[in-house]
């Protein structure tokens, strides 16, 4: 699940099953809008990067973190928009990621 208000962003990945998993999280499952003509519906899905509302920029990097471990995670917004997040998690775990930060990369790094 993706969340997003303003500036703030959520990603919750929930493992519901006795196994590991481990994948990229790269395009969202189809879900239903209105095209804006008349009660109109269309499928649409989204990529994590369009999702999160992510720079797809070489020299942006986002730092985010897990909210359940307080682990930190960094990385970069080009490869977030087009490769998705890799992800491993063992059965019935999750992962809640908030606190998402936008930085640039510049001459001091």
């Amino acid at each position: 699940y993706s969340i997003r208000s303003g500036s703030a962003r959520a990603l919750v990945v929930y493992h519901n099953r006795f196994a590991t998993a481990r994948g990229w999280l790269k395009t969202s499952v189809a879900y239903s809008t209105r095209t804006g003509n008349g009660d109109g519906r269309v499928l649409v899905q989204k990529n994590l990067g369009q999702g999160l509302g992510l720079r797809d920029e070489e020299d942006i990097f986002y730092i985010f973190r897990d909210h359940l471990t307080g682990q930190e995670y960094l990385r970069n917004g080009r490869d977030l928009c087009q490769n998705g997040l890799y992800v491993e998690l063992e059965a019935y775990k999750c992962h809640v990621f908030d606190d998402w930060r936008e930085v640039r990369d510049n001459e001091w790094h």
